[in-house]
């Protein structure tokens, strides 16, 4: 257990630079402060160091210098300036180097910490009165994470005859008279549980006056112990067993004649049972992470990272929105129904990216309690967030790139304490007194903004008297994020249908020239119908209406197309059910529905006969040229020719396209002949084909 030697109050000598060397003769590093000559300054207090680099006699600024001090006692610093508070007195050796590219330079000094005795410091309102107040017994010491024997000298603040005492911030800093001489490495000042602690009281008067002192407790006016002077009234000197007493003391100093009160002094047990715990929020770059370019992320600056990350940020003066994308996140959704699909980065609304973990400390359980309750406050902001994003619903057989606009704001709340010595009542105040007067812009652009603040604060004296505080202890930074969305739904662009191709045929159930089923040319309209998916339609897509149908060639009677999936379709002849008079729809059109990659037929059935031969001749069956008529079964005559000799030994006409099946009567008279000359009608039942059919028949009037 390490000890720090009883009744030390402190006196730092520094010694003479005893080294500088590098490892290019063109860098040196020299200390300037403290400076070469005697210099004694309050042990118990921070001291400051700051050395000077050279190249080539040029100085060097402090940013293009690694610093790395280290202070003899096992503490380094890499700042400079930098500051350090020897605990325990010795001698130490001060080294500094400073390194520049691949150059080294250090430097080195002596520091000598030596211990004195209690001395009695004179009232300010009466010289000729001298007061010392010391605690002595084990006290945490949270630089070592043990427990050290000491005697610390103690606050003191002295009252006239008839001034009331009064602890308020104000009364104490005007009455104060010497300050609790605690050094400033040690972070928590608590009297250990179940140990002796004692109050060494040393009062001296040249006047000769003194009588006695009494020790009461402030708060409840109960009797602590008494201290008698010496034989001529010049010196009251003793110990008193404090280790049950309160932590509010007053010595009531009274003069050997009379009885008579000549003053009083405040004192308290320099314990910290309490801390007071300051926060800061600074900003930080919350980004979106998405690294992408679309209409959401114009004007937004990169490069962009994890959102979801610290690493590598840096504090910020204030928080502010980041704007951008959090997701340009492709999507395929080949199914009928819809589905979901998330950003690329699924934020929460308030998230704590990067905690504190509270690292052991020296503190009592209370001092535990406050920062742990200052932390949870914070956290609490936080809790409970729910994913703010909601999925973009893919419609069925799309694809594209779904965003998510959303506005990022990083926050650093940075946490310090001070280890309270003062009345539990005026701790609001004193925490809204040291918050105003930190160095807060210390913090900015660290990535340990707390730890950086702590570093650089020197409270004012004014301030440190009156608030009873120790030293600052960082904490740590709780690194936030808060996200809204902008806008409100996600969005897709491009959005594009997922299409398939769909090979259509005109499939003709009788062809030319042999009346079998074949591929024929044509014109076809399509229609797209509706869709068969599920709660919502697919994307629309634009299609040609007329579809030609090539007559001849190797894609005869076939059309490729690339159709929207989903939807059905139907092919028409558009207003008439023909096909060109000779083919005709089943039911006017048929549909389909697009699945997939697919053929497609168009069946088409022949409504025709294609050839009617109509030969004439006489009754002894001689060819004779005629004219001819042919009625539809009602009687309307629906075609007229002539016949005329075929130079096959016949006399013929040939009629095409006669709609089918039908039932037909052709006459025959002698050309030139009148129409009683018509002969027997002759009737023929056509079907549709596409090969000739023959009908003969037989011319009226005189036969030669």
């Amino acid at each position: 257990m390490s000890r720090l030697p009883m009744g030390l109050c402190g006196v730092v000598v520094i010694g003479c630079i005893i080294g500088a060397a590098g490892s290019a003769a063109a860098l040196t590093v020299s200390i300037v402060q403290p400076a070469e000559s005697a210099y004694s300054p309050d042990a118990l207090r921070k001291l400051r160091f700051e050395a000077v680099a050279y190249d080539n006699g040029t100085r060097l600024d402090n940013a293009e210098v690694q610093w790395h001090w280290q202070f003899g006692d096992g503490q380094q610093s890499m700042g400079n300036p930098t500051t350090h508070a020897y605990v325990a007195a010795g001698e130490y050796t001060l080294r500094v180097s400073a390194a520049v590219g691949g150059a080294v330079a250090t430097a080195a000094m002596q520091v000598v910490v030596r211990g004195r005795p209690q001395t009695p410091r004179c009232l300010p309102s009466d010289p000729s009165l001298s007061v010392y107040v010391g605690l002595r017994g084990l006290w945490s010491n949270n630089v070592t994470m043990d427990v050290d024997a000491a005697e610390l000298e103690a606050s003191v603040a002295v009252f006239g005859p008839g001034e009331k005492l009064d602890d308020s911030p104000h009364a104490w800093e005007r009455h104060l008279m010497t300050e609790a001489r605690i050094p400033p490495g040690w972070l928590s000042f608590m009297v250990e549980e179940d140990t002796e602690v004692k109050m060494r009281v040393i009062v001296r008067d040249t006047r000769a006056r003194l009588g006695g002192v009494t020790l009461t407790d402030r708060d409840t006016g109960a009797a602590v112990g008494t201290l008698t002077a010496n034989a001529d009234g010049s010196e009251i000197a003793g110990l008193v067993d404090v280790s049950s007493a309160g932590r509010y003391l007053t010595l009531t100093l009274t003069d050997r004649s009379a009885g008579d009160v000549i003053c009083r002094f405040a004192t308290d047990r320099p314990e910290s049972n309490d801390v007071v715990v300051v926060t800061h929020t600074y900003g930080f770059d919350a980004n979106l992470g998405d690294e992408h370019e679309c209409w959401l992320t114009e004007g937004c600056s990169g490069p962009w990272g994890d959102p979801d990350s610290v690493e590598g940020k840096v504090s910020t003066e204030r928080p502010y929105a980041h704007r951008g994308c959090a997701g340009g996140t492709s999507f395929e959704n080949d199914y009928r129904d819809r589905r979901e699909v998330r950003a690329t980065y699924d934020l929460m609304d308030r998230a704590i990216l990067k905690d504190i973990t509270l690292r052991p400390l020296s503190l009592t359980d209370n001092c535990y309690a406050s920062i742990k309750a200052e932390l949870e406050a914070i956290r609490a902001q936080y809790a409970d967030g729910r994913r703010f994003l909601e999925p973009y619903v893919m419609p069925p057989f799309s694809r594209g790139e779904a965003h998510w606009g959303a506005y990022l704001e990083g926050a650093v709340t940075s946490v310090i304490c001070f280890p309270y010595m003062g009345r539990p009542e005026q701790k609001d105040t004193i925490s809204n007194w040291i918050e105003w007067s930190l160095p807060w812009k210390e913090g900015i652009g660290s990535p340990t903004p707390a730890a950086s603040v702590a570093e650089k604060t020197d409270l004012w004296d004014y301030l440190r008297r009156a608030s009873r505080v120790g030293e600052p202890i960082a904490i740590g930074d709780i690194w936030t994020r808060t996200a809204r969305a902008w806008p409100r739904e996600p969005t897709a662009r491009p959005l594009e249908a997922i299409t398939a191709p769909v090979t259509l045929m005109l499939q003709a159930d009788k062809a030319e020239p042999d009346d079998t089923p074949a591929l024929v040319g044509g014109v076809a309209y399509l229609r797209r119908g509706r869709a068969w998916t599920d709660h919502s339609p697919p994307v629309n897509v634009g299609m040609p209406s007329q579809l030609d149908f090539a007559a001849e060639g190797d894609d005869k009677g076939t059309r490729t197309i690339e159709l929207a999936k989903g939807y059905r379709y139907e092919v028409t002849s558009a207003q008439s059910p023909l096909f060109g008079t000779i083919y005709a729809l089943p039911a006017g059109g048929m549909e389909f529905t697009v699945m997939g990659k697919q053929d497609v037929r168009i069946g088409l059935r022949l409504l025709v006969a294609r050839e009617l031969v109509v030969r004439s001749e006489q009754a002894g069956g001689k060819p004779v040229p005629a004219e001819v008529i042919v009625s539809d079964s009602s009687g309307k005559a629906v075609r007229g020719a002539s016949t005329e000799d075929d130079g096959q030994g016949h006399c013929s006409c040939i009629l095409r396209d006669l709609p089918a099946p039908a039932r037909y009567t052709v006459r025959a008279k002698p050309r030139g002949g009148s129409d009683s000359d018509y002969g027997d009608p002759q009737m023929v039942i056509l079907k549709a084909s596409t090969l000739p059919q023959v009908v003969i028949v037989r011319v009226g009037g005189p036969q030669p």
